[in-house]
């Protein structure tokens, strides 16, 4: 089918299903599949590379495909599969089922094209319920390569990943709980785990299998209660919902029926009128039990982890109803559930990331070795086997070996044009020289606003002034501004008391803790009052490696007045205006806070001039479009960067590169139906205005639109060329920056690249896709490729290259700053030419 891009999931569902602005689904056109198509990319070195990708065989038996329906319906996929054993035991025959609406068949069922069989399942002790189940051909399926095969694959892998008994079903994902990976001293565990996805590429049809590890707490809900004791009493069981409500849980025990499947429950609410020996009725004698027998009678569990005193966790289903028609209601005892994932003080705390990611970040050779071990485990499992062998399909435990290409890296420019040939090194701060490329005026003009003027302040001021002077940064003396007091309060106060008046154009902000006045100082000085650049630094630390601080916050503070300390010739003689988006979704969940889509345009061919802007879009939407038809969006913010863009270079720029920052191949069709089109209309906007301003013929400047697919799991590692052969797993490595592969594993429909721009030397590399989802430029591949590596070295937070091309960098830092810290609210004019949010 036109429509088909090629990524299935491996539990069978379509990821093509797009909606549109409202949020519905629509039928895709595939029209963002009608790009111009252009040769692959020839620029670098050749290189071997290894992919976590292995080929699959779909092709090899005819199927009958049936259509399935239920009167009445059902709605659980375990009662759709018990009835169709019921009604096909008769025929004994092989059949398959997708758990939908679509069963599988070698043959004819009983040499009939249509069935109308009636069962029987038990609602209750007491009611029957009487179902037809209609069977009705749909079509014979050949032995061929297409959407229904890869369909039919993904269908069988779920199925035989539920026979097999090594790993066990959290979610979508399977998890071997016997390897876990127990961190006593952090109350955790890591279970490590497959993630799998088809794609049908140009080399065919392929399983991409990486490891995954999924973090559970070995300390179980109610644990975590009872450690809220100094809580307030009044409040404590307010505080305690809010901490739990809208969590993910993991059940510590499971159905004996279902010993492959370990589940997980959403709490909608905390009960604290209920508790476990509150009764319900059980649906199988009828009668009033109270929750702690039903668990002990059930699942074998003792009186000593029901502690009578815990509230419980409830669950109101989104598919299951009763039998009154209401959504099903469920309930769960804390002490019998432990959290998964990790909360945001965990992810704050350095060390314990440091330590899980000793057993998370593998380095190449282990990747590749544990992935292997655990594919050759699978195809040998004899209750997988069964699923996939009487149907002709087969995975093969080999991983593809192709050749990449390394990019050459860039030269960096410093002040007087001075090039300095990186070699794509991890990171070249100790190759620049100390002259900025372009300082920033601002800072001839500043103050400082901090609760104490201390003895290391000045000492800092002082080597900040003295490193000034050596870079070429015009740094005066600064006005000090003391506050009377730490709260954000203070801040506020001494702010409006001391600066209103004369506003500095750069504000040094020291405090002692970074997250209370932070959000206060940040959304006063970036508002309509004030609208200054500030730089916060931990005032009690800069004794701390004073020396390695002063160069740093130099730098921050040079950028965010709107110098530059480094550049890049990106596009020599022609005029291109790259642009990064990004949207960010503050908040929680149930809690929706304000989505914030960020817009950051490069305006000078050496990439150190900008204009950033931001724009609400509707809560929790992936698609950028504003809540209402006045806020500015796309077509409106294009405009006025290709105004900010003539102004500087004097004309339109002779082409406009954008980079998306994510959306899944699901969402390609919305995002070119809507964005796309908001940019093309924004060219022609634009091109409308400068040929009325100029009274002459202005042609519309070309467009090139990317998607940039970070959170992928396709992994490719270089490949030792010396006596150590693959599959060897100890002579693979990290990839060097540049090295981009647009042959063989890419989509066979649609243009797209793999890249990986950063020096990774922890763990293993992961490339960033590429799809090109509109182009109606005449740029040749090298030359858009070459672009999206140098633009990955001109992120100023890091002397090095970053994943990503650093406009769309900007974008999500501008996107989660603004949304996270002013709650969504627009910045004043004066900082969209600059870096403030960094």
């Amino acid at each position: 089918p036109k429509t088909f891009v090629g990524a299935f999931s491996s539990f069978g569902k379509d990821t093509e299903a797009t909606k549109d602005a409202e949020g519905k689904f629509v039928e895709p056109t595939g029209k963002f599949l009608n790009v111009k198509a252009k040769p692959v990319g020839q620029r670098g070195q050749p290189v071997p590379v290894v992919v976590n990708m292995m080929p699959l065989e779909l092709t090899a038996k005819p199927r009958q495909l049936y259509r399935v329906d239920f009167q009445p319906e059902q709605e659980l996929r375990r009662h759709r599969l018990y009835l169709l054993h019921n009604v096909l035991e008769d025929f004994k025959q092989n059949w398959a089922y997708d758990g939908e609406a679509l069963l599988y068949a070698p043959e004819l069922l009983g040499g009939k094209k249509e069935h109308s069989l009636t069962t029987q399942r038990n609602v209750t002790r007491e009611q029957v319920e009487t179902v037809v189940v209609t069977l009705r051909w749909a079509s014979h399926q050949k032995g061929t390569l297409d959407k229904r095969a890869v369909t039919f694959f993904c269908t069988q892998f779920k199925a035989g990943m539920l026979k097999q008994t090594q790993r066990k079903q959290v979610g979508t994902d399977y998890f071997d709980f016997d390897q876990a990976i127990h961190v006593p001293e952090y109350f955790c565990y890591l279970v490590p785990g497959l993630d799998c996805t088809v794609y049908v590429t140009q080399c065919g049809p392929v399983l991409s299998i990486d490891m995954q590890h999924k973090h559970v707490r070995t300390d179980t809900v109610w644990q975590n209660m009872k450690q809220s004791v100094r809580v307030d009493p009044r409040q404590r069981q307010e505080v305690i919902s809010q901490m739990f409500e809208h969590k993910i849980v993991l059940l510590n025990y499971s159905d004996p029926t279902k010993p492959v499947t370990k589940r997980t429950v959403l709490v909608d609410r905390v009960r604290w009128d209920l508790s476990p020996k509150s009764t319900f009725p059980c649906k199988k004698s009828g009668k009033e039990i109270s929750y702690k027998d039903y668990m002990r009678e059930r699942y074998q569990i003792k009186n000593a982890a029901l502690d009578e005193n815990q509230p419980l966790l409830e669950n109101v289903s989104k598919r299951e109803h009763d039998r009154e028609g209401k959504p099903k209601v469920s309930h769960f005892i804390p002490s019998l559930c432990s959290l998964t994932g990790q909360t945001t003080e965990m992810k704050a705390d350095t060390r314990r990331c440091r330590e899980l990611m000793k057993h998370t970040a593998l380095p190449p050779h282990d990747r590749l070795s544990r992935i292997m071990s655990n594919v050759k485990a699978l195809v040998e499992d004899a209750a997988f086997k069964s699923q996939l062998e009487p149907w002709g399909l087969q995975i093969k435990p080999q991983m593809i070996k192709l050749t990449a290409r390394r990019l050459p890296s860039p030269a960096v420019v410093s002040k007087g044009g001075t090039q300095i040939q990186i070699g794509g090194v991890q990171s070249w701060d100790t190759q620049m020289p100390c002259l900025m490329f372009r300082a920033a005026d601002a800072l001839a003009d500043w103050a400082i606003v901090t609760y104490a003027q201390t003895q290391t302040l000045r000492e800092f001021v002082d080597k900040l002034k003295a490193w000034a002077e050596g870079t070429g940064v015009p740094l005066g003396n600064p006005r000090i501004c003391v506050t009377q007091g730490q709260r954000p309060a203070d801040y506020d106060a001494a702010i409006r008391q001391h600066l209103a008046d004369k506003k500095p154009r750069f504000v040094l902000v020291g405090v002692a803790k970074k997250e209370e006045p932070y959000k206060t100082v940040k959304t006063l000085l970036s508002g309509p009052a004030f609208g200054i650049p500030s730089q916060f630094v931990m005032q009690e630390k800069l004794h701390e490696k004073m020396d390695l601080k002063v160069g740093k916050v130099l730098v921050q503070m040079n950028v965010k007045g709107g110098g530059a300390p480094w550049a890049i010739d990106m596009t020599g003689t022609d005029l291109v205006m790259f642009v990064g988006l990004d949207v960010h979704h503050s908040g929680t969940l149930g809690q929706p806070g304000a989505s914030v889509a960020g817009y950051v345009a490069v305006l000078d061919r050496y990439c150190t001039r900008f204009y950033s802007r931001s724009f609400l879009v509707k809560s929790r939407q992936q698609i950028l479009v504003p809540p209402t038809d006045q806020d500015p969006n796309l077509q409106s913010l294009t405009v006025q960067a290709l105004g900010r863009f003539a102004a500087g270079n004097k004309k339109l720029p002779k082409y406009v590169v954008v980079y998306r920052d994510g959306g899944s191949e699901g969402e390609l069709e919305a995002i070119h139906r809507v964005e796309v089109k908001a940019i093309q209309d924004g060219l022609e906007e634009a091109r409308a205005k400068a040929a009325a301003h100029t009274k002459q013929p202005v042609d519309v400047p070309q467009l090139v639109f990317f998607v940039a697919l970070k959170k992928i799991r396709t992994r490719f590692f270089a490949a030792a060329t010396g006596s150590a052969p693959w599959p060897h797993t100890h002579a693979v490595g990290n990839p060097m920056p540049g090295t981009i592969i647009d042959t063989d594993i890419t989509s066979n429909l649609l243009q797209e690249f793999y890249i990986c721009c950063q020096h990774v030397n922890q763990g293993s590399a992961t490339p960033t896709k590429y799809q090109k989802i509109a182009d109606t430029s005449d740029l040749k591949t090298d030359v858009l490729q070459q672009w999206t590596y140098n633009l990955a070295h001109m992120y100023y937070n890091w002397y090095g290259t970053v994943r990503v091309p650093a406009p769309m960098m900007y974008a999500s830092a501008l996107a989660k700053y603004v949304g996270t810290n002013l709650r969504g609210h627009n910045v004043h004019q004066n900082l969209h030419p600059l870096l403030h949010y960094l």
